[in-house]
């Protein structure tokens, strides 16, 4: 795994090999996932107070 000094992306890999490496083994997963994240990103961005409604909806579970 490339390392980039001063940099968050090492952090960010740190704390998630285990999902990245699983991601690299499946293909189809990686894509999905992407995906995925794409979606929530483009939720958050059209929807006021998205965070807002994200905590109240945390504690009513």
């Amino acid at each position: 795994m490339y390392r980039y000094s001063g940099s968050e992306i090492n952090k960010i890999a740190d704390d998630h090999t285990e999902l990245i490496q699983t991601l690299n083994q499946y293909p189809p997963m990686f894509y999905a996932y992407g995906r995925l994240v794409n979606t929530v990103v483009s939720i958050a961005q059209t929807t006021d107070n998205f965070s807002n409604k994200m905590q109240l909806s945390k504690k009513k579970s």
